[in-house]
Order: structure tokens, then C-alpha cells, then sequence
């Protein structure tokens, strides 16, 4: 996971995954994901896991494009949000992350990461 706390997103229905994920085989991970959201699409966490893996090689409109689809599967979850807020940051799309950000404070209005992110200097763009 991109915030460092953990798995990401809780264990995936695919060992292969798991396996690919732990040893940074990003392009493997990347290939598996794919293939399970073919097969099913409705499954946020999967895009959520596929936007982690293109954020960590660097393809930020790629993840964009993942979180959106699991932050529009399941909307109120902080984990989601924070993703797209990240991947937003390293877009350089400063509006729609401060926005996205503004939505986890509505969705928990004690999130501290949320809170961070806003009050750093620079906004939302600052590096982490």
C-alpha cells in the first residue's frame, strides 16, 4: 500500500498476487490484477491494488485512472480517497487533490492523514 500501513488493501482472493506484490514484482502484480478485473470488474479493492502498483512505478495517470474506478465502487472508504489524493499529488493536479482530500475529511472529519496532507506547506503538493 502507498501510505506504508500494511498489505495493501487487506489480502486479495489471488495468492499469486500476494506473492507478486511482497517481492515488488510490480509488472507480475500489475498483469495479475489486470486479468482479475476482467473477470471481475466490480471488485474496488482489485483497483485500488492495480492504482498502488502504477504509483510505485511511476505511471501517476494510470493510478489516477484506478483509484477513480474503486473510489466510485465504494465511495466513503478513506484508504480509496487517500490513494486518489496521492496519486492526484503526483499528477501535479493540485485542485482535484486538495478536493479529494476535502472529501475524506467528509467522509471522517478526524482523519489525520487527510488533515496533514492540507495543512502542509505547498497544500496538497508538497512531497510526503
Amino acid at each position: 500500500m502507498v501510505s506504508g500501513h500494511g498489505a495493501p488493501h487487506g489480502a486479495s482472493s489471488d495468492p499469486a498476487v500476494d506473492a507478486a506484490l511482497q517481492r515488488h514484482d510490480w509488472p507480475t502484480a500489475r498483469a495479475l490484477l489486470t486479468t482479475a478485473l476482467s473477470r471481475h470488474p466490480d471488485r474496488p479493492e482489485s483497483y485500488a491494488r492495480l492504482g498502488d502498483v502504477m504509483l510505485r512505478t511511476g505511471d501517476s495517470a494510470g493510478a489516477v485512472v484506478e483509484y477513480d474506478s474503486a473510489v466510485r465502487l465504494s465511495p466513503r472508504n478513506l484508504t480509496y480517497l487517500h490513494g486518489l489524493a496521492r496519486a492526484l499529488e503526483a499528477r501535479g493536479d493540485r485542485a482535484r487533490a486538495i478536493a479529494t482530500w476535502q472529501r475524506a475529511l467528509a467522509v471522517d472529519n478526524t482523519d489525520a492523514i487527510a488533515h496533514e496532507s492540507l495543512s502542509r506547506p505547498g497544500g496538497a503538493t508538497a512531497p510526503r
